[in-house]
């Protein structure tokens, strides 16, 4: 773990000669609010410290619901607690699961769209994240063909990551 005082002095640069520093999340949503664009706000979660999900997908409900409207933000996370508390705690904000390429990961089933038990789970989970449900967020592996027609059956914009060139294109 870091604390934020040795994050706040890391100078970051690119392969381009960028530069930078990390920002604060509330930096970061004051940014927002003046920028154009599209941020994806992801709860990375420790699955093995007790509470940490739902602590965290409260206090970003929290810093979210008190910052000033923030255009093109959206949430999404591994974690089905964290997302499922954030939804509820943050109503205005979209939210996206992501999906891992691993069979076991908490959202793998939202890319099993020949399992018979499909149906099911996809309704347990509009019942779960509401109509905020509104995009997901695959691993690039786990994008085929049938996956993208489930998902735009399901009007779910598709962002998919992991994407990092011409044979994943």
């Amino acid at each position: 773990r870091c604390r934020w005082r040795d994050l706040r002095g890391v100078n970051l640069r690119d392969e381009n000669g960028h530069t930078g520093n990390i920002l604060h999340f509330d930096e970061l949503l004051e940014h927002l609010q003046s920028a154009p664009g599209w941020c994806n706000i992801e709860l990375k979660v420790d699955f093995d410290a007790e509470g940490h999900q739902e602590r965290l997908a409260e206090t970003v409900a929290q810093a979210l619901d008190t910052a000033d409207e923030v255009p093109g933000c959206a949430v999404s996370s591994f974690s089905k607690i964290a997302l499922v508390r954030f939804a509820q705690a943050c109503p205005h904000v979209p939210v996206a699961p992501l999906i891992d390429e691993a069979a076991d990961a908490p959202w793998s089933f939202l890319a099993a769209v020949t399992h018979p038990g499909w149906a099911g789970e996809i309704g347990a989970t509009q019942a779960i994240l509401g109509d905020r449900w509104d995009a997901v967020h695959p691993h690039g592996r786990v994008v085929g063909q049938a996956q993208l027609q489930a998902w735009a059956d399901l009007k779910l914009e598709v962002r998919p990551w992991v994407v990092n060139g011409p044979k994943h294109w």
